[in-house]
């Protein structure tokens, strides 16, 4: 038997949330970070490793109606809200 508590099913759910929002982000950030590559020049390129801090305002300028930016921005939110959920049901 071993000491770890046994999880509850809420707390599985809140980390299974937490690590698909997560994905979500990133996978969303990497595809914005492309299209905004596609518009650059070559000297201006943001990296694939390190992601620019401009990333959100280029992405914006470039694509103005899209709403990836919110998607991404929810994915964020919810990866968030998750984590705290996740840490409330294992600590409380």
């Amino acid at each position: 038997m071993s000491g770890a508590a046994p999880s509850s099913p809420f707390s599985i759910v809140a980390a299974a949330v937490a690590a698909w929002s997560a994905l979500l982000a990133v996978v969303l950030s990497r595809l914005m970070a492309a299209r905004v590559n596609r518009r650059l020049p070559q000297a201006e390129r943001i990296s694939s490793i390190r992601q620019s801090r401009d990333l959100r305002k280029h992405y914006k300028q470039l694509y103005p109606r899209t709403k990836l930016v919110l998607l991404l921005d929810a994915a964020i939110v919810v990866f968030i809200l998750s984590i705290i959920v996740l840490m409330e049901s294992l600590l409380f």
